[in-house]
């Protein structure tokens, strides 16, 4: 079984240098169990890499909200100045 302890909501209530040390961590253990030829190992490392991928996908959505309100923000900001100058142009 793994050795790297998860911390509690893992992912969705980590920071993301956790998820990232979580995953590290798990990635270790995956490439430390992946040549063990027993069942125990198999599982481990299928667990393991369900876990790793959880990670990512939680960091890839924190980075696409992040993004989309930063391009919302640009857009608004974007027509606010075509607003304005088309009120200055008259």
């Amino acid at each position: 079984m793994s050795q790297t302890i998860l911390p509690e909501n893992y992912p969705s209530e980590c920071g993301s240098e956790v998820i990232e040390k979580v995953i590290g961590g798990l990635q270790k253990e995956v490439k430390r169990t992946a040549y063990l030829d027993n069942e125990t190992a198999s599982i481990s490392v299928m667990q393991d890499s369900s876990l790793i991928q959880l990670g990512q996908t939680e960091l890839a959505s924190r980075f696409i909200k992040k993004y989309s309100l930063l391009a919302l923000g640009v857009s608004i900001l974007s027509l606010l100045i075509a607003c304005m100058a088309l009120f200055l142009r008259k």
